[in-house]
C-alpha cells in the first residue's frame, strides 16, 4: 500500500473534523493547501501519524476510509518538516492557524 500526505484546510466547509459521517461527498478530506499539484507528497507516513494519535501528541483521528489526520498549527507543521524544500513549501502556512496534516492511501 502506498500513501500520500498533504496539509489541508481545517476550515474547508466540505470537511467534517468532528463528524466525518456528515461528509457530503462520500469522502472527507479537507481542501489541499500544500503541496499543490502536481500531486506530490510531504513524505509523512501512516505509521507515524497513527503513533502520534496513539501517544496523544496531537489531536488526530480517522478522517475517512484509508485516511488519517492530525490537527496541527502551521507553526507545528513547519517545526516538524525542516527539509529545505519543505521549508519553502510550508512558508505559506500561518503559524497560528489550525490545519490538518493528512495521510491517505493512494487509489
Amino acid at each position: 500500500m502506498s500513501y500520500f500526505s498533504f496539509v489541508g484546510d481545517f476550515d474547508d466547509p466540505e470537511f467534517h473534523w468532528d463528524s466525518p459521517a456528515d461528509a457530503t461527498s462520500g469522502g472527507n478530506l479537507p481542501a489541499r493547501v500544500v503541496p499543490q499539484p502536481p500531486w506530490t507528497s510531504l513524505g509523512i507516513g501512516v505509521d507515524w501519524v497513527r503513533k502520534m494519535i496513539d501517544e496523544g501528541r496531537y489531536e488526530g483521528r480517522v478522517l475517512d476510509w484509508g485516511a488519517w489526520g492530525l490537527k496541527m498549527t502551521g507553526g507545528e507543521i513547519r517545526a516538524l518538516l525542516t527539509d529545505p524544500e519543505d521549508v519553502e513549501t510550508l512558508s505559506v502556512l500561518d503559524p497560528a492557524k489550525a490545519y490538518v496534516l493528512v495521510v491517505a492511501e493512494n487509489a
